[in-house]
């Protein structure tokens, strides 16, 4: 459960027109926890994303960010750092970033990282960028993933896979492809967004 799918189905609902309660988002999504699923509506409500009409069975809606001007995004939380250089040890770190919600495919999970090192330049991926990964365990020929190597160094690279081989691609020049039998090598999503601060 995360705090995009409670947001997706909320808005398909209201969409319709239909009324719901938290019991309904609770049963249709799986949700065990009551207490959890009330911490989501609280963040997504602090977010500007959803109405609560207080002391109202139902009473939630999708709030009309247009009339705003402001564009809806959802937290996803940031796990650490990778390389896109020479692979790194990825650091747990209690934080978030904030993406828009059509970045995010309902039913997957997502996180952020922060990009170290400068091997992805020519996909236009630089230093101190936040990318979004959809998480995966597989991949495909052509993919911008981040893998693991041996089970602890995180990398971000294009991915091919030739036998039992794995090609770890970079799209930078100056570096060498990362190559890899691919038992050394665990998927840890792919790529799906990219976000930019442009005050460092």
């Amino acid at each position: 459960m995360n705090e995009q799918q409670i947001l997706e189905y909320i808005k398909s609902r209201s969409e319709r027109d239909e009324f719901f309660t938290v019991s309904d988002i609770k049963d249709a999504l799986g949700i065990r926890s009551t207490s959890s699923l009330y911490r989501a509506l609280d963040y997504l409500e602090q977010k500007d994303l959803i109405e609560r009409e207080k002391g109202k069975w139902g009473g939630i809606s999708i709030k009309n960010s247009k009339s705003s001007g402001e564009k809806q995004q959802i937290g996803i939380p940031l796990l650490g750092i990778v390389a896109a250089g020479n692979p790194i040890e990825a650091v747990l770190v209690p934080e978030q970033v904030l993406v828009p919600p059509d970045m995010l495919k309902p039913g997957f999970d997502h996180f952020g990282l922060e990009v170290r090192g400068e091997s992805m330049i020519e996909e236009h991926i630089f230093e101190k960028d936040k990318i979004v990964v959809r998480a995966a365990k597989n991949a495909e020929n052509g993919d911008l993933v981040v893998a693991l190597v041996d089970g602890r160094d995180a990398t971000v690279k294009r991915f091919r896979k030739k036998g039992n081989l794995i090609d770890l691609i970079p799209a930078n020049k100056d570096f060498q492809t990362i190559t890899v039998e691919a038992s050394r090598v665990t998927i840890q999503g792919t790529v799906v967004g990219l976000i930019r601060y442009y005050k460092r």
